[in-house]
């Protein structure tokens, strides 16, 4: 049996990537943690979350992790390079699952208030004219 270290705070969820090169937990202090199956590599992701992690996602593709926090946030990341993409929205209720649609274009995320919201991926791009 392998054990994987990083965090302090308890782990809230885990996630395994579509094709089984990482495992991504989150835990109550808000950090993210990606860690490769292969070699037990540590890879950080800085999270902005305020607090515990509700839903944590690989994109279809393994590319992108999305978080959902307890703070009613929801942000995008790419994997590879470790940073955020963007924030998809502020909820407005803690969030405690979230899922990528099979497409990988949208997310689901479930809330405290019974809830699921819709949230297209893709960040907001700039038409060309």
């Amino acid at each position: 049996m392998r054990t994987y270290r990083g965090h302090k705070e308890a782990i809230t969820t885990v996630t395994f990537s579509p094709d089984g090169r990482y495992v991504a937990a989150a835990a109550l202090d808000g950090r993210i943690r990606v860690w490769s199956t292969s070699s037990s590599s540590l890879y950080r992701l800085n999270s902005s979350h305020k607090g515990a992690i509700g839903g944590l996602a690989f994109s279809p593709t393994g590319d992108l992790i999305a978080s959902a926090g307890r703070d009613g946030s929801v942000q995008l990341w790419q994997l590879k390079q470790g940073r955020q993409m963007h924030a998809l929205t502020e909820q407005g209720t803690p969030a405690r699952a979230l899922a990528f649609a099979p497409d990988g274009r949208r997310a689901a995320v479930a809330g405290d208030d019974g809830g699921i919201r819709f949230w297209d991926v893709a960040p907001p791009t700039r038409q060309q004219r």
